[in-house]
């Protein structure tokens, strides 16, 4: 199965939010974080590969749904105005925080 390049993706992720909307796709990333969660204590609770498989799916489900959020952030259209550049700078910046952590550096 071949890979969709980031531009396909996106190009979904806007088709997504156009057909049913921001605030509904803003709700479903919510729901699918929610799964993960579950997903996760039920693994911690009785571990098993089935429900290490299902960790694995719900965290898709919620990557694919990031991309939502950060189309969503970057759209004007949907109400949000932060630039690719401002998402990049705060991940960097999180990223540098936990290498502190990471490190000792605090």
């Amino acid at each position: 199965m071949e890979g969709y390049t980031q531009k396909e993706k996106v190009e979904l992720y806007e088709r997504a939010v156009k057909k049913w909307g921001a605030d509904i796709q803003l709700i479903v990333i919510i729901e699918e974080m929610a799964e993960l969660t579950k997903a996760i204590i039920k693994d911690k609770r009785k571990p098993s590969e089935q429900s290490a498989i299902k960790i694995m799916e719900e965290a898709v489900d919620v990557s694919i749904m990031l991309g939502q959020l950060f189309y969503i952030l970057t759209n004007p259209k949907c109400g949000f105005m932060q630039s690719p550049e401002d998402i990049e700078q705060m991940v960097n910046k999180k990223l540098k925080k936990l290498e502190c952590k990471i490190e000792g550096c605090e």
